[in-house]
C-alpha cells in the first residue's frame, strides 16, 4: 500500500486535489487499497470539478482531466474514464511547453486504448491508439521519467494485445522492450513495475510452448524461458511480501502472477499446482470486489480453476467455480466466453445441465 488514505471530508479543496495521484498505483504493484483509495478521491473531486478548472492553468487543467481518468480507469470505471480522456484531449492546444504536451497527448490515446479494449471490446481502436501514443511517446525527451515510464506501459499493453491475438512470439518481443524500456533511465521508481513484466514473458513463453508442434528443442527451450521467468517473479515478489505482508493479500500484480504461475503448470499438465494458483488468485479476486467489466477477471480465473478441477475429476467444485463463472460471463454479455463454459461443461452432462438452467 503506497497511500496513507484520509478521511476526505475533512480535507480542504486544495488537499483533496493534493491526494490525487493515480499515477503511484502501478509504480506500486497495483494495491487494491490504493485502487480505491485514488477511486474515491476522484469521486469526491468530481463535484468540485466546474470550480477547479475554472482556477486553472491549461497545464494544470489538462494534467488534472488525465488524473481523474487514470484513477477511473484503475478502479474499472471505463464510462468515467473515457469521459475525462476526451475533454483532455480538447485541452492541449494551449499547453506551452512543447514536451510537455507531447506527452499529454500520448497518455490520452494510450487512457483511450485501454477503454477501446476493455470497455468496448474493440481491439483494433485499441491497438490504432497505442499504436498513436507510441509514436508520439518516440518524440518526447527520452530521459523524462515519465515518457519512460509511459513507453513501457505501451510495451506492456502491445505484448498483452498480441497474447490475445495468440501472437506470441511478438508478444515476448514486446515485454522484452517494455522491461528495456523500463530499465533505460535507472530509475529505481520503476522497479516494481517491473515485476509484472516477468509473469507476462513467462505466460508469452508457456503458450508459445504449447503451439509448438513438431521442434522439440524449441518445445524445451521455452518451457524452460517460461519457468525461469516465474521463479525470478516468484522471488521478488516474496521478497517484497517479506517486506510488506499485507502485500499477500492486497496486490493485484502478485494475483496476475499466481495466476498466470497456474497456467504454466496446467500447459504442463500439473493440474494439482495449478489449483494451487488458481485458488490463491481467485481469493485476492474475490477480495478486489470488482466492478462493471473489471469483473470479468475473476471469471477468467474461476474459469481455469473449473478447468484444472475438471481434469483432477473434482466435479463439485468445478462445478462451483464454472457456475460463478457463468453467472459473471453472462452478466457482462460475453458470448465467446459463455460459450467457452458451454463448451467445457459439456464434457460433464450433469454439471452443464445445471449450469445451462442457472
Amino acid at each position: 500500500m503506497y497511500f496513507k488514505p484520509k478521511k476526505l471530508e475533512t480535507l480542504t479543496l486544495l488537499e483533496l486535489l493534493q491526494e490525487l495521484d493515480p499515477e503511484q498505483i502501478s509504480l506500486h504493484l497495483h494495491c487494491i487499497s490504493d485502487i480505491r483509495y485514488q477511486k474515491q478521491v476522484a469521486l469526491a473531486l468530481e463535484s468540485h470539478r466546474s470550480v477547479l478548472l475554472d482556477q486553472m492553468s491549461s497545464e494544470e487543467r489538462a494534467d488534472f482531466l488525465l488524473k481523474m481518468g487514470t484513477a477511473f480507469l484503475e478502479s474499472g470505471l471505463y464510462e468515467k474514464a473515457q469521459t475525462y480522456f476526451y475533454e483532455a484531449s480538447r485541452n492541449f492546444e494551449h499547453v506551452q511547453d512543447l514536451n510537455l504536451k507531447k506527452f499529454m497527448r500520448a497518455r490520452c490515446h494510450f487512457g483511450c486504448a485501454i477503454v477501446f479494449r476493455e470497455l468496448r471490446k474493440d481491439h483494433e481502436n485499441a491497438n490504432k491508439h497505442l499504436r498513436l501514443s507510441a509514436e508520439i511517446i518516440s518524440t518526447v525527451n527520452q530521459q523524462d521519467f515519465r515518457a519512460l515510464k509511459l513507453k513501457a506501459d505501451i510495451f506492456l499493453n502491445r505484448g498483452i494485445f498480441s497474447l490475445t491475438t495468440q501472437n506470441y512470439s511478438f508478444a515476448m518481443i514486446y515485454f522484452g522492450l517494455a522491461n528495456i524500456s523500463a530499465s533505460a533511465g535507472e530509475f529505481p521508481e520503476l522497479q516494481d513495475f517491473c515485476l509484472s513484466l516477468s509473469s507476462y514473458s513467462g505466460l508469452a513463453a508457456a503458450r508459445a510452448a504449447r503451439a509448438v508442434k513438431d521442434n522439440e528443442s524449441e518445445k524445451i527451450g521455452l518451457s524452460e524461458t517460461a519457468e525461469k521467468c516465474f521463479f525470478d517473479a516468484g522471488e521478488a515478489y516474496h521478497q517484497k511480501i517479506s517486506e510488506e505482508t499485507t502485500l499477500e493479500t492486497d496486490s493485484q500484480d502478485y494475483m496476475f502472477y499466481l495466476y498466470h504461475h497456474g497456467l504454466l503448470c496446467a500447459v504442463k499438465e500439473n493440474y494439482q499446482n495449478a489449483i494451487n494458483y488458481f485458488e490463491y488468485a481467485s481469493r485476492i479476486c474475490h477480495q478486489c470486489n470488482y466492478e462493471g467489466r473489471q469483473r470479468e477477471r475473476l471469471a477468467d480465473v474461476l474459469f481455469d480453476l473449473g478447468d484444472a478441477y475438471l481434469e483432477e475429476d473434482n466435479r463439485n467444485l468445478a462445478r462451483a467455480a464454472l457456475r460463478e463463472a457463468k453467472t459473471i460471463y453472462d452478466d457482462l454479455k460475453n458470448k465467446p466466453k459463455q460459450k467457452a463454459v458451454e463448451d467445457l461443461l459439456g464434457t460433464f452432462p450433469q454439471a452443464s445441465s445445471s449450469l445451462r438452467c442457472a
